[in-house]
């Protein structure tokens, strides 16, 4: 009886820790960096909480994310919102970027050639910020290697 007591009350302190991490990871804050300016109003020295824990077939078009391009510091801390998922296409005409034939929400008008459309490969997302900057437009579609996690809200 007492091994099983002990055991009960192992099992609760393994559960408490895990659910310590993983509400740690959805807790956790991203700073904007400085000089940051691809999401037009974004404040810099202000930071933004960052759901790590979303899985990644829970992205929908729409969220705010932060996202890596590389390990370079100039581009680790990127944010811009999810245009297209996989299996969605994307194209651009008239300078619109259009997902699955319809204007996406974020992103301001493009002056590049009409072109696509052009599939959203799997475990990839098109990402869109105002400027396009350093968003799918410039380095193409984001494996989910790449994202940090979901943002509550950006501007």
């Amino acid at each position: 009886m007492e091994f099983l007591r002990q055991l009960v009350l192992y099992g609760i302190l393994i559960a408490v820790f895990w659910g310590g991490i993983v509400l740690m990871k959805s807790l956790a804050r991203i700073d904007v960096p400085v000089g940051y300016s691809d999401v037009r109003d974004l404040p810099e020295y202000s930071s933004y909480r960052a759901d790590q824990t979303v899985r990644f077939a829970n992205y929908r078009v729409g969220d705010g994310v932060c996202y890596r391009l590389g390990s370079d510091e100039d581009l680790a801390i990127n944010f811009g919102w999810v245009a297209g998922l996989p299996g969605d296409s994307f194209a651009i005409s008239g300078g619109r970027i259009l997902i699955n034939g319809k204007p996406a929400v974020h992103g301001e008008p493009v002056e590049i050639g009409d072109c696509g459309p052009v599939p959203i490969p799997r475990d990839h997302l098109f990402i869109v910020t105002d400027q396009h900057q350093r968003d799918s437009l410039s380095y193409g579609t984001l494996p989910a290697s790449a994202l940090i996690g979901r943002v509550g809200e950006l501007p």
